[in-house]
């Protein structure tokens, strides 16, 4: 939870104007909502993704490189 929450620390100072979103997907976490979470996440990628049809995969994990090497392969599959 803590790699979820730190990503959305992330998000919410690289993006501020999406800070109401980021808030949303933080209370999920925080009531351990994931399924909420994910969906929440599924829906917002429908809605802007820019004509190209994505399958959503949620990752986290603590270490940098097992995440940088799933983050590749998953981008390589067509996956976000």
């Amino acid at each position: 939870m803590r790699a979820i929450e730190h990503k959305l620390d992330q998000l919410a100072l690289a993006y501020p104007e999406h800070g109401n979103f980021v808030a949303r997907l933080r209370g999920f976490v925080d009531r351990f909502e994931l399924t909420h979470f994910v969906a929440t996440l599924k829906s917002w990628m429908a809605m802007n993704s820019d004509g190209k049809t994505r399958d959503v995969v949620l990752v986290v994990d603590d270490s940098p490189d097992t995440l940088r090497l799933l983050t590749d392969a998953l981008d390589g599959a067509g996956k976000t």
